[in-house]
């Protein structure tokens, strides 16, 4: 009874302990690489994430070459590890192994526990030893939910449960919402399924069983679980309805169509850049296609002779995953050849059948434990010498502490992107709005700033997509977005080519009709760093406006009244306008007044959105007079508005702007008064004010601070 009770335990503990081993191992292999750069495609999954966690809504919000199950992931990932480069690498890993563990649990009816549980580690171990830049991708994603899908499918057809086929079609509208050209596996691997649901062979070795005729067996099968296959599509059909009216309900879906329409029609006809291929001497199509297929097959050849001579064995012999493992591979293999630059992480898909597959061969083989062992250690070489490719040689100098972080960044070229983000979140208030141009989404994830347009990813707009109806409007709704919402910060990136880029994006921004012309008018140049020139927001009452913009806003002209205005100057130092300079930036029509002395001016305020701006600053000559600088107070009627010092240090030294909100007021005819006086310790030393082209404004936004611009 003791014994029964503890083998009793033993088995209900046997998947978890296997399950966690799994798991551990694969995060243990991982987790030196977790603590690496994105790239230009997580960048953009990130930031599209990052928008929707923070309310918005695909397709409308995020423009993406990909479907929106990547960037709830990457949104899963933030939510999880707040804004952390390693979020989404370690979530990949842990779905890897989640992935292995229902591989193995599927494996285990065919090939016993070990075998199924080696299928599931080589799995794991094979997607994490991806280089990291192409890591935590769609592909590695979506197999989660492909291999769920075909375990439901399975499990309901052996038990006869309506709802696994529904929870299967469920899986795979999943995984299809990772990415479109994953239809194509999805719909091979549940016909595959089925076959293998259907009783289509055992394990059995007998001339009777091999002399079986194969089709037969195949459409009885398939007749008889079709009801199966049925539910599965409706749990798919259903998930993509309810998707659809959510779409609907948040505004998102005629843009969603529009998408789909796009991908399908014209981001087909994308050229690659064929000076930016994988390796030298490599060639542009058909010769490309078996270039890239021969460097794939090369880095996991162990798996690959393994895995295609296990599908022809099983089908030869009649196996009852022999149709599953065959379709599902040519299926994912197939996916890949339209996706233009075929890298790495596009060859993921087929991972889960070929490593079935691989299975099968050692499980058809009764291989001899010393065979088992060989096998093994050239399974464990192939991901080991892969893992020494693709991430070792590119990590070694980081992880053994010869490289600090930056320097290992900066030697993935993205330093300067994360430089530059940081210097964005520092100068600017979470609300503001930030646009890159130049495929370096990762800036708004890691600033953790949105954009005014849902193109974060600028290559629809570039001219590698050619002409096409789209690109035109799109350039126009951009442009709109910009002026509707201008940015605090605008991106160019100046030095950088990517695969789909003939040259660099600050010469194609220039072509496109009214950007540089935006950029130029409303923008200074802030800084450059790294590849990238920051250029900030000229606030719509700012001195460095064009003077036609100043003009345009400008409701009363203060120095044009000083004729009418009440002065009192201090003792011996008159107040006068004059044009006035500091350092070498053009000289400012300036009202210059000595402490304490002040200006009264009787002024009627217009409606609308009003503010009192001036630009202060301290004659240079009082810089070193070692007074202790000014104070500039403004009032209406009386009532302090504002009021702010100036000082002698270095900071001070520059023009020093003002806004002073006036709306309360708007509509009246006030007494504003310009007042100067001394510094905090009431010392007159040198303390000669000037107030900068001090006038009343009218906002073309919705308050004196807004981000708006004069059209």
């Amino acid at each position: 009874m003791l014994i029964d009770k503890m083998n009793h335990i033993r088995s209900s503990f046997h998947p978890i302990i296997l399950s966690s081993g799994l798991l551990a191992l694969t995060l243990a292999l991982a987790a030196p690489f977790f603590d690496v750069p994105m790239q230009r495609d997580q960048g953009v999954y990130a930031a599209c994430g990052s928008i929707l966690l923070h309310g918005g809504a695909p397709y409308r919000d995020c423009w993406d070459t990909k479907a929106p199950m990547t960037h709830y992931t990457y949104a899963l990932a933030q939510a999880l590890f707040g804004i952390d480069l390693r979020g989404p690498v370690i979530l990949s890993a842990v779905t890897a192994a989640l992935t292995g563990i229902v591989l193995w649990r599927m494996a285990r009816r065919w090939f016993g526990d070990g075998i199924g549980w080696g299928i599931g580690l080589a799995y794991a171990l094979v997607v994490v030893s991806i280089p990291f830049d192409m890591n935590a991708q769609s592909e590695g994603f979506a197999n989660l939910f492909i291999a769920l899908g075909v375990w439901g499918m399975m499990a309901g057809a052996g038990r006869g449960w309506r709802w696994l086929p529904i929870t299967a079609g469920i899986a795979f509208a999943f995984a299809v919402a990772y990415k479109y050209t994953i239809i194509i596996p999805v719909m091979a691997v549940g016909l595959g399924a089925i076959l293998a649901a259907g009783g289509l062979g055992t394990q059995m070795n007998t001339d009777e069983h091999r002399s079986k005729n194969l089709f037969p067996s195949v459409f009885i099968g398939a007749q008889k679980n079709f009801y199966h296959l049925l539910f599965t599509a409706v749990g798919f059909l259903s998930t993509f309805a309810l998707f659809t009216l959510y779409l609907l309900a948040r505004g998102a879906l005629p843009l969603a169509l529009e998408h789909i329409a796009f991908m399908l029609t014209e981001f087909p006809k994308v050229i690659v850049n064929p000076t930016l291929l994988l390796f030298p001497g490599e060639s542009g199509p058909p010769l490309f296609y078996l270039q890239r297929t021969a460097s794939q097959f090369l880095r996991l050849p162990v798996f690959y002779v393994l895995g295609l001579i296990g599908c022809a064995v099983a089908v030869v012999r009649k196996r009852e995953w022999a149709w599953l493992a065959t379709l599902w591979l040519i299926a994912t293999l197939v996916s890949v050849y339209p996706q233009k630059v075929m890298t790495l992480y596009h060859w993921t898909l087929g991972f889960p059948p070929l490593m079935i597959a691989a299975g099968g061969v050692v499980r058809e083989s009764r291989l001899r434990g010393w065979a088992m062992a060989a096998a093994s250690l050239l399974a464990a070489a192939n991901i080991g010498a892969r893992f020494y490719q693709d991430q070792w040689l590119v990590s070694e100098r980081y992880l053994t502490g010869q490289q600090t972080k930056s320097e290992f960044y900066e030697s993935q070229a993205i330093q300067d992107e994360i430089e530059v983000a940081e210097y964005m979140r520092e100068r600017t208030a979470p609300d503001d709005l930030i646009w890159v141009w130049g495929n370096h989404s990762i800036m708004y994830y890691w600033a953790d700033r949105r954009a005014p347009t849902r193109f974060i990813f600028n290559s629809p707009l570039m001219a590698v997509i050619g002409p096409n109806d789209y690109q035109p409007r799109w350039k126009e709704e951009v442009l709109a977005a910009l002026y509707a919402n201008p940015p605090t910060y605008i991106v160019i990136t100046w030095y950088d080519r990517t695969w789909f880029d003939y040259e660099n994006p600050v010469d194609e921004f220039a072509k496109i009709p009214g950007y540089q012309n935006f950029l130029d008018r409303y923008y200074r140049r802030e800084t450059f760093m790294g590849r990238f020139a920051v250029h900030r927001l000229t606030p719509w009452w700012s001195r460095l406006n064009p003077p036609d913009h100043l003009d345009a806003v400008t409701a009363v002209d203060l120095l044009g009244q000083l004729d009418s205005a009440i002065l009192t100057p201090a003792p011996n130092q008159p107040i006068v306008a004059a044009d006035f300079a500091l350092h070498d930036e053009p000289p400012l029509p300036t009202l210059l007044m000595h402490p304490e002395g002040r200006a009264v001016f009787d002024v009627t305020l217009p409606e609308g959105i009003l503010c009192f701006r001036a630009d202060l600053a301290l004659d240079p000559q009082s810089w070193g007079w070692g007074g202790d600088g000014a104070t500039f107070a403004v009032s209406v009627n009386g009532e302090k508005a504002a009021e702010r010092y100036v000082g002698n240090t270095d900071a001070d030294r520059f023009w020093q702007p003002m806004i002073v909100d006036l709306s309360r007021w708007a509509g009246q005819t006030v007494s504003l008064t310009l007042a100067t006086g001394p510094g905090p310790s009431g010392d007159f030393t040198g303390d000669l004010a000037g107030w900068g082209l001090p006038r009343i404004v009218r906002s073309p936004g919705e308050s004196c601070e807004a981000r708006a611009i004069v059209k």
